[in-house]
């Protein structure tokens, strides 16, 4: 037992690095963690006139056009109320712009405030919130 400690400590038994690597199998690679898919938004434009389209090329299509009956059904689903002081510190997503007088159009199923004039313009054009893309009536 002991002349086999005595081999192990001399300097003939050791052996170099390189070759204790040698008899390792080769270095694999992982597999890929699954990344979560996410559906690309549409693509929107606005024309000069401040309409919202999906192909600025032809504006007009029958597509984005709506009956007065649809376009009152969507305009009455919104909720017009006096903002929260933190509320009214935000800025409306639409325009990009403050609310001047403290009031904002809530979206029924989402809850997202906007500026009145802007949302009304929005749901001509379409029936989904223009934040996370709820229905809205």
């Amino acid at each position: 037992m002991q002349q086999e400690e005595e081999r192990s400590n001399s300097p003939t038994s050791i052996t170099s690095l390189t070759s204790l690597f040698a008899h390792l199998p080769p270095l694999q690679q992982r597999p890929a963690t699954p990344r979560r898919i996410q559906e690309p938004r549409p693509q929107l434009f606005v024309t000069p006139d401040g309409r919202i389209v999906d192909n600025p090329s032809h504006p007009g299509d029958e597509q984005n056009e709506i009956t007065e009956d649809e376009r009152i059904r969507r305009h009455a689903a919104v909720e017009i109320k006096q903002l929260s002081e933190k509320e009214a510190k935000e800025i409306c997503s639409v325009c990009h712009e403050i609310y001047e007088d403290e009031k904002g159009a809530v979206l029924p199923n989402c809850q997202h405030v906007f500026h009145e004039k802007c949302i009304k313009k929005w749901l001509d054009q379409k029936n989904t919130c223009p934040l996370c893309q709820t229905t809205v009536a």
